[in-house]
Parts: structure tokens; C-alpha cells; sequence
């Protein structure tokens, strides 16, 4: 599916994310039969199972030849279900060793992942994420962009403000991920800022756009409408970034019930 926009047509790729609950093969399954003109893969941490081995195989069989990682998908190393940029190195360090090897075996030529928790929620400082970000980095050998975030009740996340985005967008060292969804509450929260969304959109180190709906006062990776404040502003997108659509087309809930009406 194409994303129309002035200026041009851009394509975007369907996230895994679109069918959160699903195995990971079982959500690549229900991408495929989209035929979207999905060519590369995000592989999230809203599925089911563990990324191994033989699920890569799996998802290259089904016909996925390009696919990348996505924030904290799941993997067989023991230590804690969420990890994020602000999470201490001495902790998720052996999480990205075993995610540098699996990033290898799928040919990822990128990665993204949260800008997680401020120091008083059990996170770390702005400087302290942005340097994790660079050992992520060093450990994959591949491009490491952080995504931001957006205002919550306690203040609990990193790179939640305007402020914040765009500190990080000056110093021009740390390649981003634009979760525009996430934009759309800040902007309901704090005020329209639509000239630095466009700059964070054009900025070269941009590397991946996702894109889903909501209202402004959850992150509830809707269908998108159309209708979104940032919707014209994509043609500003670097076209070097990718477009990942993570709006939800449907859950294993779902399924179960529309099984249940047709029998």
C-alpha cells in the first residue's frame, strides 16, 4: 500500500506490530497476505515466541528477504522482558551481543530502539541513553537510531518533550526514529511544534518513520485516518528513512470472534 502524499508517492512497510499477540511467523504470514508491497520486515516485540535461528529462516521462507529488529523483541537470554536505551550497559549488554549475532543472520542493516526511563524512573540521564545508544551501536555494527517518546502521568520517559527532541536533533551524532503516533500526543499534550516535527522528519540521520493513529491520549497504534496532523508534513520524510505502518489490522482476539460469528 502506498502512502499518497504532496509531492510524490512514498511506499511504507507493514510492521509486525500490525498483528500484535501473533507468533512472529504467524504475523508475517498475515503481512504477506496483505500484499502491500511490504519489502522490509520490522520485527517487533509485540509477538509471541522467541527470535531465534530458525525463525529468520522461517520468515525468508514465507518470502521476507530484508528485515530489521525492532526496540525489545523477544530472545532467549534471561535477563529482563524490557530493554531500552536507558537500561544500564552492564545489564543489557549480553541481550545485544545475542542480538548482533541474530541482526547478522537476517542481513539487518539497521536497528531502533526506545529512548526508555529518566533517572528518577529507574532510567539514566539524556547524555548517559544517547552514549548507550552508541555502544548498541559499536556491539551490532549496524545503524542504531533511539525513538522518543512522549508525555505520560509521573514524567517517567526520556525524550517526552519538544525540548528533548530536539536537543538531541542539534547535536546532530545520534540517528533518530520518528514515531509520529507518538508526536501526535505530544502535540496534544504540549502544543503544535509542526516546523521541528518536519525538521525531525528531513533530518539525514532520520532513519525509519512509524506511522498509526490514536487520539492524542494513547499510544493505541490505531489504523491511520488520513486525517493526522503530521500527515502532510511526511513529504519531508528523508527519503533514505524507512516507513514502517505499526497500526493494528487485527489480533488473535479478533480472529477468534469473527470465527465465532461465521460458525
Amino acid at each position: 500500500m502506498a502512502v499518497v502524499i504532496p509531492g510524490g508517492i512514498m511506499l511504507r512497510n507493514t510492521s509486525l506490530a500490525a498483528f500484535p499477540g501473533f507468533s512472529f511467523v504467524g504475523s508475517a504470514q498475515r503481512v504477506f497476505a496483505l500484499a502491500d508491497g511490504t519489502k522490509e520486515l520490522q520485527i517487533c516485540p509485540q509477538n509471541h515466541g522467541i527470535l531465534g535461528e530458525q525463525v529468520i529462516v522461517d520468515l525468508q521462507n514465507i518470502g521476507f528477504t530484508k528485515m530489521r529488529p525492532h526496540a525489545n523483541v523477544r530472545l532467549d537470554w534471561g535477563g529482563p522482558r524490557i530493554v531500552d536505551a536507558s537500561t544500564p550497559w552492564s545489564v543489557s549488554k549480553p541481550y545485544f551481543q545475542k542480538l548482533a549475532v541474530l541482526s547478522h543472520t537476517m542481513g539487518a542493516t539497521a536497528y531502533s530502539l526506545h529512548a526508555g526511563r529518566t533517572a528518577d524512573n529507574g532510567g539514566c540521564s539524556l547524555g548517559t541513553m544517547l552514549d548507550n545508544v552508541a555502544r548498541v551501536r559499536d556491539t551490532l555494527g549496524i545503524p542504531v537510531a533511539v525513538e522518543g517518546l512522549y508525555p505520560a502521568k509521573g514524567h517517567p520517559f526520556l525524550m517526552a518533550t519538544w525540548e528533548e527532541y530536539e536537543a538531541v536533533l542539534r547535536d546532530g551524532k545520534t540517528p533518530l526514529a520518528i514515531d509520529l503516533s507518538h508526536l501526535n500526543i505530544l502535540t496534544w499534550r504540549l502544543g503544535a511544534r509542526d516546523h521541528l516535527v518536519a525538521e525531525l522528519l528531513a533530518y539525514p540521520l532520520t532513519l525509519e518513520v512509524h506511522i498509526s493513529g490514536n487520539d492524542g491520549r494513547a499510544d493505541s497504534h490505531a489504523l491511520c485516518t488520513g486525517q493526522e496532523f503530521w500527515w502532510t508534513l511526511m513529504e519531508h520524510v528523508n527519503p533514505n528513512a524507512v516507513i514502517f505502518d505499526e497500526g493494528t489490522r487485527s489480533t488473535p482476539e479478533r480472529e477468534k470472534r469473527s470465527a465465532t460469528k461465521v460458525h
